[in-house]
């Protein structure tokens, strides 16, 4: 059969010909117009292939769409067949007028004549070749997003529904879905509910928390899957926030008497704030004390208010106190603000950090049985993408902006678990062995790349956290226990989930460089640093220059940041000091010998 090389399409793309196309619009139209099947097969076939050799007899190796379909309605006048005619006419009128009605808009608009945008395929055109699709390609997928979009019949429908048509036809087509994914993370339901205003918030504040502050946010703002995968335990949403400056990474505590922690809440030990800070910690040690000693200066003076610590104020080692000691520089996203406390005191609701997302490793691998390494850190990372989302529902509720914004802490909960559970050991075991720390990383490794990708493509501030809210580690463990109940597995009910990768430095043990190297090697991987925890005997030491040369070697282990917990003897923290010391002057000599 002779038939056209092309066709040009109306926005002026070139396509190859496709009869069977052609055929199959006649072959719906003649039986909507009451033909059979059969006889409708045959005559679609005997017009596309008549059409097809009078444009090549008409000297038109490439028409145009429009000339083909003028040509066809012609040919079935003309040889008797008015009604598949007229039926053919009308499908392109219908969806052409279609697609000149349907507006985009969010959901939940009030119904306009005027209200969101028209359709139009050149910005999902766009849209598909911003994410790295070839011109041709992206042509054909946005024009089938357009037919599926037709054959809705909706005059109204959502960005959400469209771009859930775009990846399925990526998909379909085996074509890279990663990019596009992540160019929108999803659209918010905060249309639903009043926007925050901090003027009614005066006289009608939210709850500041309990049941109320949970339904509220699961029921009235965030969308379908964030709330599927907080109801599955898979993402903890702890704490709720009810005003947007309220956050669990700042100094002092929190509205609701929470400790906080992070960079913001650690103290500058030069200044005259710490003395106080430390007699306060003494007197409530179950609040975490924050302190920076990233700069020389700092690691001495915070040698010194150790030093001077006495034995009689020191909290002892049942009392879960701890000292957070951070040696490393502060993510360049927070470094304005701890740099001008003037500028942050300014720009307070902007610069300070959102309350943090949860992600539940381990809960995540035990609800969906997840023991292959490749499938988990598939659903690690579509996780990761949910707690963005949440992020981003939160920061348009309380009408800030997601993308450029304050900083939107992720966390991770239950690393060591997931790893004894990849491992098939026991899930309540947490023996930190080479290999579940090797699994540690992997899982590091696919949050953090998750992390990046998403702050790239969309613009938002996402920033790891290498320690999760304490009542989110608790409520996720306990419902996790529940889950066990069930098959008969009764789980310690005073324990909960590790809040991050942290680990314990014990001298004279095998591994005793390789878990120095993994508090390392995980630091690079976060924001907020995970800790690397000692025994170390607080009161009891009162030589300076011992807790400074303990920083200093650390510091230039790479270790980020210490977790000092009451327990340890002053032989123990020399000898600490002293192999760490040997673990660093080690590495050359072992290159030496290599390289010899």
């Amino acid at each position: 059969m002779k038939c056209p090389e092309a066709v040009r399409k109306h926005d002026g793309r070139i396509v190859a010909f496709d009869s069977a196309k052609l055929a199959g619009s006649v072959t719906r139209a003649a039986v909507e117009s009451g033909m059979l099947l059969e006889s409708a097969r045959r005559i679609g076939h005997e017009m596309a292939m008549a059409v097809g050799e009078f444009q090549i007899s008409e000297a038109r190796p490439v028409p145009a769409s429009a000339d083909l379909r003028a040509c066809m309605v012609r040919f079935l006048r003309q040889t008797g067949h008015d009604d598949i005619a007229d039926a053919y006419a009308e499908h392109s009128r219908a969806a052409s007028s279609l697609l000149w009605r349907i507006r985009v808009v969010e959901p939940g608009t009030p119904f306009t004549s005027s209200s969101g945008s028209p359709w139009d395929r050149r910005r999902m055109l766009e849209s598909l070749r911003s994410s790295g699709i070839a011109r041709d390609p992206a042509g054909e997928v946005a024009r089938e997003v357009e037919r599926r979009v037709v054959d809705l019949g909706q005059e109204r429908i959502s960005p959400a529904l469209i771009h859930a048509l775009a990846l399925m036809v990526l998909t379909q087509r085996a074509m890279e879905t990663k990019t596009y994914a992540a160019r929108r993370i999803s659209f918010s339901l905060a249309m639903h509910v009043p926007r925050y205003d901090p003027v009614i918030a005066e006289d009608l504040p939210l709850p500041t928390g309990g049941p109320a502050l949970q339904s509220f946010w699961l029921q009235a703002v965030h969308s379908q899957d964030v709330v599927r995968a907080a109801h599955d335990n898979i993402l903890s949403l702890e704490p709720y926030p009810s005003r947007p400056d309220m956050n669990t990474l700042g100094a002092a505590h929190s509205a609701n008497g929470l400790p906080r922690s992070g960079w913001l809440a650690a103290l500058n030990p030069l200044l005259p704030e710490m003395a106080t800070a430390l007699r306060e910690w003494c007197r409530n040690p179950a609040s975490p004390l924050w302190v920076r000693a990233d700069f020389p200066e700092r690691a001495a003076e915070l040698a010194k208010f150790i030093a001077l610590l006495s034995q009689s104020l020191a909290p002892d080692a049942s009392s879960g106190a701890s000292i957070n000691v951070l040696l490393a520089q502060p993510p360049a996203m927070l470094a304005p603000v701890l740099a001008s406390p003037a500028e942050a005191q300014k720009n307070q609701r902007l610069l300070s950090p959102a309350p943090p997302i949860t992600i539940n490793l381990a809960g995540l691998m035990v609800r969906e049985a997840l023991r292959d390494q490749t499938r988990a850190t598939v659903r690690v990372a579509q996780t990761t993408a949910v707690a963005a989302q949440a992020h981003r529902e939160r920061e348009e509720y309380f009408s800030l902006s997601p993308v450029r914004g304050r900083p939107l802490p992720v966390c991770i909960a239950g690393l060591w678990n997931a790893a004894a559970w990849l491992q098939g050991e026991n899930f309540e075991s947490r023996h930190i062995t080479r290999n579940s720390r090797s699994l540690a990383a992997t899982l590091i490794s696919v949050v953090r790349g998750a992390v990046e990708t998403l702050r790239n493509e969309t613009g938002m501030e996402l920033l790891l956290a290498g320690h999760a809210p304490l009542q989110a580690t608790r409520a996720l463990w306990r419902r996790d226990r529940e889950f066990f109940l069930r098959d008969g597995v009764n789980l310690d009910a005073q324990a909960m989930y590790d809040g991050g990768p942290a680990v314990k430095l014990l001298h004279g043990s095998d591994d005793f460089a390789e878990r120095i190297d993994f508090a390392k090697a995980a630091g690079t991987s976060f924001d907020e640093p995970p800790a690397l925890i000692l025994d170390v005997p607080l009161g009891g030491e009162s030589d300076a220059t011992a807790w400074r040369e303990l920083f200093s070697v650390f510091a230039q282990a790479g270790v980020p940041r210490l977790q000092l917990i009451p327990g340890g003897s002053v032989r123990s923290l020399k000898s600490l000091t002293r192999a760490v010391r040997s673990h660093l002057e080690g590495f050359p000599l072992f290159e030496q010998v290599a390289d010899s």
